[in-house]
């Protein structure tokens, strides 16, 4: 294929910049034990996943909230992790791989919604 000009081009999954911010809450000790909530947002901007930076290579800009809630036993013997990951559910790229054999691309996806709970007991 012979020598490519890339020049000008974008490094590889590598964003000019990325953001994240996290604000967290927790209440004073109750007579129950202790609350505390939080929120994590990243910001992502367009990014490539090779250095051709063609339309195919691209994920446009996304981001994500991350949400908590936790309750703390008044001893700490006991907590309760409530969370939602990728609240708004946003479809994004994290991945992009070719073949050359069969002239095919394949990608990996970021994690879809997930709502879990967490029961943690310390003995």
């Amino acid at each position: 294929m012979g020598p490519q000009d890339v020049a000008g081009h974008y490094l590889n999954n590598a964003p000019k910049q990325s953001v994240n911010v996290g604000a967290a809450y927790q209440t004073d000790p109750l007579s129950f034990g202790r609350l505390t909530a939080r929120a994590d947002l990243s910001y992502r901007p367009d990014v490539y996943f090779r250095e051709f930076n063609g339309p195919l290579d691209e994920q446009k800009a996304y981001s994500l909230l991350n949400l908590a809630l936790i309750w703390d036993s008044s001893d700490k013997k006991y907590r309760v992790h409530l969370y939602a990951t990728n609240v708004t559910d946003e479809a994004y790229i994290m991945q992009v791989d070719s073949s050359d054999n069969f002239g095919s691309r394949f990608v990996a996806w970021g994690a879809p919604r997930q709502v879990g709970i967490e029961l943690k007991a310390n003995f």
